[in-house]
C-alpha cells in the first residue's frame, strides 16, 4: 500500500509539473496578442494528447476565432481524449463566435487545464460547470497568477468600465524628468528606450499633456528593431487646446490615430484640427481647472481602450494620481542625479501626513543595462 501511495504521488506531482510547462506555454501564446484583441482579453491555448503537444493557438483580434477554436485548427492528429490548456476559462456563450465549450466538446477532449476564470461576473464558472457536466476533467488555477496578470487591463475594463492606467516614469535617482531648463534626452539608456517601446506595442492608447507636446514635440510611435510593433491610439490631453498645429504628433500619417481632450471649446480650432484629421472631443472640466479625467476614461473605454499608459508630463501625471486614477506605475530609474532644481515627475499633491500618502506594493524590479525598471501597483 506503501509503494502504491509513493507512485500515485509521484504520477501526481508529474501531472502538475506537466500541466505548469504546458500552460506557461499557453500564456506565452497568449501573449503575443497583447494589445491586439480588444474588447476580448488576450487567450492561449495548447493541446495535448499521449504526452505530445498536437496543437497551439491563441486569439488574434475580436472577430477572429478563440484560442481554443484556433488551436483545433491547427491540430496535427485526432483530438479524441486530448488535454486542452487554456489560459482563460472557455466562453459558454454566444458572442461574434460560437462557444468554445462546444468546440471542446465536439473535438472529444477528454481534460481541460484552465489558468484563470473568466472575470466577467454573468458567465464566471459557467463555461467549467458546462464541460464538467459534460464528463470533461476540469482542472483551474494553474499558473493563475500570471493568467490573471494577462487579462489585467480586461478585467479593469470589464469589472469597471474603464481602462486600466499605467503611468510611465524615466527619471533620475532622485525623481527628476528633465533639468531645470527642461532638457530630457535622455535620461535613460537604450535598453529602457527599447522597453518602453515593448509596452507602447502592447497598450491601447497612450495619453500626454499639452507641454509635453509643447516641449518634447512627440511622435509617440512604436519603433521596434524588427518593425513589427503597432501604435497605439494617441491620446492628448488639453485644457484650452492651446496646441502648435505644426507639432509631430499631427503629421499625416500620424493624425488619424490621434485624438485630443480638451475642457474647453474652440471651434475655429477644432475645425483646424478636423481638417488634418484629428478628433476633438470636449468633456468639460473635472477637479480644479483640468480636463474631467473620469470622463475621458468612460469614453476611452466605450472605444475599447483596454489599457492606457500615461506619459506626461508633470501635470498630467499628477492630476491622475490626485484623482486615484492610476492602477500600475512603471518607472525606469536610472543612476544620475539632477538636483532640486530639476523638474519631479509628480507635482504638488496637497499631502500633510503620512496618513494620507498613496502607498504601492512592488510587483517586479529588473535590470536594463544601467537602468532599473520599478514595477508597482496600487495596494
Amino acid at each position: 500500500m506503501k509503494l502504491k501511495t509513493s507512485t500515485n504521488v509521484s504520477e501526481s506531482a508529474d501531472l502538475a509539473e506537466r500541466d505548469i510547462t504546458h500552460m506557461r506555454r499557453a500564456i506565452a501564446l497568449a501573449s503575443q496578442a497583447i494589445g491586439r484583441t480588444a474588447p476580448n482579453p488576450p487567450v492561449g491555448c495548447v493541446l495535448v494528447k499521449n504526452g505530445r503537444v498536437i496543437g497551439e493557438g491563441y486569439h488574434r483580434k475580436a472577430g477572429l476565432p478563440h484560442a481554443e477554436r484556433d488551436a483545433l485548427a491547427n491540430a496535427l492528429n485526432d483530438t479524441e481524449g486530448a488535454t486542452a490548456y487554456v489560459t482563460l476559462e472557455p466562453c459558454n456563450h454566444h458572442g461574434r463566435t460560437p462557444p468554445c465549450t462546444d468546440a471542446l466538446l465536439e473535438a472529444g477532449i477528454q481534460r481541460v487545464v484552465v489558468g484563470a476564470v473568466d472575470p466577467n461576473p454573468r458567465v464566471s464558472g459557467a463555461g467549467l460547470e458546462r464541460l464538467r457536466v459534460a464528463g470533461v476533467e476540469v482542472v483551474a488555477g494553474v499558473c493563475e497568477h500570471q493568467a490573471l496578470e494577462l487579462i489585467a487591463p480586461f478585467t479593469r475594463h470589464m469589472l469597471h468600465r474603464r481602462p486600466l492606467v499605467t503611468i510611465k516614469i524615466a527619471c533620475t535617482l532622485d525623481g527628476k524628468i528633465a533639468t531645470s531648463s527642461g532638457h530630457s534626452q535622455w535620461i535613460t539608456g537604450p535598453e529602457a528606450r527599447l522597453d518602453v517601446h515593448r509596452l507602447r506595442n502592447h497598450v491601447d492608447a497612450i495619453a500626454v499633456g499639452a507641454g509635453t507636446v509643447r516641449t518634447d514635440n512627440p511622435r509617440l510611435t512604436t519603433r521596434l528593431p524588427d518593425d513589427s510593433g503597432r501604435s497605439p491610439l494617441r491620446v492628448i490631453v488639453s485644457t484650452r487646446l492651446n496646441l502648435p498645429m505644426d507639432a509631430q504628433i499631427f503629421d499625416a500619417e500620424l493624425a488619424s490615430n490621434t485624438v485630443i481632450f480638451c475642457a474647453e471649446t474652440n471651434p475655429r480650432v477644432e475645425a483646424s484640427f478636423a481638417k488634418k484629421g484629428v478628433e476633438v472631443i470636449p468633456v468639460g472640466h473635472g477637479s480644479g481647472e483640468g480636463v474631467a479625467l473620469d470622463i475621458m476614461l468612460d469614453m476611452l473605454a466605450r472605444r475599447d481602450v483596454m489599457w492606457l499608459m500615461v506619459e506626461g508630463g508633470t501635470g498630467l501625471s499628477s492630476s491622475f494620481l490626485q484623482q486615484g486614477l492610476v492602477d500600475t506605475l512603471r518607472i525606469y530609474q536610472a543612476p544620475k542625479v539632477i538636483g532640486a532644481d530639476g523638474l519631479s515627475w509628480a507635482g504638488a499633491m496637497g499631502l500633510r501626513t503620512m496618513e494620507d500618502v498613496q502607498a504601492w506594493s512592488l510587483k517586479q524590479v529588473q535590470q536594463l543595462g544601467s537602468d532599473i525598471r520599478i514595477d508597482l501597483q496600487r495596494t
